[in-house]
């Protein structure tokens, strides 16, 4: 969802930087690959395509992105502190107007945190005062604790967000993803906050 909403931005006209601290820069390329060929993103990575119509398909998803401003990093040590020079660079040279992190609780703090719940909190904080800072959009993806695998209902709920309730009081917008039936492809996407207009859900085609 991440590089599907950063790579729409991108293709509008947007320049994006997406700071992935989990994959390497060609696994969020091959995604993004796949999900414009409707291609597996795994044939993609193992370089297996061995079809005349999927080279074809190939062909034109790298047609179409080979002059989308997107710029991935790979950044598995991230910090705060290290985002903030990266980012404020990024806007200065390439005038970026959005700024992708996947994701929160991967990056690593300033270590005067007396525990992990009030690092996370205080990374959440510096993310919203980074987003004032550059007045751009700062999209950044979550991990939810185990709660929600324990309930009947596995729809996920604010509570859920792992480690720091910060991440609430934080984000202008939170959207969970979610799947009410896990055999099937439809999704859902559900606002639980958004401080500038309405919650509710929307349907999504996985």
């Amino acid at each position: 969802m991440g590089t599907n909403v950063a790579f729409h931005a991108a293709q509008n006209g947007s320049r994006v930087m997406f700071y992935s601290l989990e994959m390497e820069g060609l696994e969020v390329a091959a995604r993004i690959l796949a999900a414009q060929t409707n291609m597996s993103a795994n044939l993609l990575t193992d370089g297996v395509v061995d079809t005349e119509e999927g080279l074809e398909n190939l062909a034109h998803g790298i047609e179409t992105s080979a002059n989308t401003q997107m710029w991935i990093r790979y950044t598995p040590s991230l910090t705060p502190e290290k985002l903030r020079a990266m980012a404020h660079k990024a806007k200065m040279e390439h005038g970026m107007k959005m700024l992708v992190v996947d994701y929160l609780q991967l990056m690593r703090g300033d270590g005067k945190s007396a525990n992990r719940q009030e690092e996370v909190a205080a990374i959440s904080r510096e993310l919203k005062i980074l987003a004032g800072e550059l007045d751009v959009p700062v999209l950044v993806a979550a991990q939810l604790n185990r709660e929600v695998e324990k309930r009947a209902e596995k729809e996920p709920q604010l509570s859920d967000l792992r480690e720091t309730g910060a991440i609430e009081n934080d984000a202008d917008v939170v959207m969970f993803l979610a799947r009410p039936k896990p055999e099937s492809n439809e999704s859902v996407a559900k606002f639980d906050k958004n401080r500038s207009g309405k919650i509710g859900k929307t349907g999504l085609l996985f």
